[in-house]
């Protein structure tokens, strides 16, 4: 299965797709600000590709996401992302629960 966080007008047909903002087509509405308190609503190890593109600078809790895409990837998952130029410094080294480096 393929998840498309952050969604918003990139509706990705054969895919789940993930946003907040309810008034843009999704499968799963979800506030990324919820975590960590409230886990996303997906099984461990459910996904075997996760697309988040530009989303990481619209949270608070860069490393409560990282985690949650990695539990719900299985570990399996290569980090590519890109940011702009604007968020503050952010390193990734391979992602690992509670480890993820800001």
């Amino acid at each position: 299965m393929k998840l498309n966080i952050g969604c918003e007008n990139e509706y990705k047909k054969g895919w789940v797709n993930l946003d907040v903002n309810k008034e843009v087509k999704a499968d799963v509405y979800f506030d990324l600000s919820k975590l960590p308190d409230k886990k996303l609503p997906f099984k461990d190890s459910q996904f075997d590709e996760i697309l988040c593109s530009h989303v990481l600078e619209h949270v608070d809790d860069v490393e409560g996401v990282m985690n949650e895409i990695y539990r719900i990837g299985g570990g399996r998952m290569q980090d590519l992302h890109s940011r702009p130029i604007c968020l503050k410094s952010i390193r990734f080294i391979p992602i690992r629960p509670q480890t993820a480096r800001i």
